[in-house]
């Protein structure tokens, strides 16, 4: 399955680089009556690199459940200096802490429709893009026995006196979890500036909503299971282009997505049965695209 979904990603950025480079070849030979960008709409088209950044947070609510295993109760000197509670054999990870943070950049692709309005030495522009982010990150976080520990003063007089309790889990392993970017869908809102008649500077506020998976990664490296969401955020986009024709033009075009704080909160579903969840897996990301555009425009006036 892997193998055929890879075949057809190389498959499909095959096609789109192919059409990119038949576009601007054709694209240079086309007559314009008059050089430069024009107001009109058209389609757009983006190839390039995306990377992630993630944090994972501190976990949000502390989930409920039981444990149960030996109890072992320290005394010095006839005073009882605590109770320290080791849980079952069912290993816990712990969302509580932050966990540890691997990204890999992917490859980034978008297709969308572009309206663009000259005045003068300006323009405004709307874009509708959407597209496939192949980046991700690894998540790694502490895993262990459950302890809980209950803190004594000794004896006074002839009472104990009880001071409270630590929770914990004994970190002496880790679980892993993946975070991947899927299809995604932006609204940006564009402002230019024609710097030459052929090349237009732009930069444009806008929102994004990008679908994202979740899985748990085994000891084997394979994701098992998976969890999925759609995170919404501002974005920015700038970038320049250049007119080969009336009707054509390439670009150059940097994207930063700044995605809303989820939390995974059915994470128990994912992982195996012998394994508890402590807390819930809470995670920021952005996205940083990189891309070569493509833009034609059906109607040019």
């Amino acid at each position: 399955m892997q193998r055929v979904e890879r075949n057809s990603k190389e498959y499909l950025m095959s096609v789109c680089f192919k059409l990119i480079f038949f576009t601007c070849f054709l694209g240079s030979f086309v007559y314009a009556k008059e050089s430069g960008f024009q107001s009109g709409i058209g389609f757009t088209l983006g190839l390039g690199t995306a990377s992630i950044a993630t944090r994972a947070r501190d976990g949000a609510e502390i989930s409920k459940f039981s444990t149960s295993g030996s109890l072992v109760r320290d005394i010095v000197d006839d005073h009882a200096l605590g109770w320290n509670a080791i849980g079952n054999s069912e290993t816990l990870i712990d969302f509580g802490q932050k966990g540890i943070v691997k990204t890999r950049s992917g490859f980034s692709w978008h297709l969308g429709a572009l309206m663009q309005k000259k005045m003068g030495n300006y323009f405004l522009g709307f874009r509708w893009i959407f597209g496939f982010n192949h980046d991700s990150s690894k998540i790694s976080y502490p895993a262990g026995k459950w302890s809980i520990e209950s803190i004594w003063r000794g004896l006074i007089g002839a009472e104990e006196n009880y001071l409270g309790d630590n929770y914990g889990v004994l970190n002496d392993s880790a679980m892993s979890f993946s975070l991947k970017n899927k299809w995604f869908n932006s609204f940006i809102f564009e402002l230019g500036y024609f710097a030459i008649n052929k090349i237009q500077l732009f930069l444009g506020p806008g929102i994004v909503l990008q679908h994202q998976k979740f899985s748990y990664i085994n000891k084997s490296g394979e994701s098992l299971g998976g969890l999925s969401k759609t995170v919404a955020g501002p974005m920015m986009a700038f970038g320049a282009r250049y007119a080969l024709t009336q009707r054509i033009a390439l670009g150059l075009e940097y994207q930063r997505q700044w995605l809303n704080r989820k939390t995974w909160h059915q994470v128990s579903k994912i992982i195996p049965d012998n394994i508890i969840s402590y807390g819930m897996p809470t995670l920021k990301t952005n996205n940083n695209l990189f891309l070569v555009t493509l833009s034609y425009m059906f109607r040019a006036k």
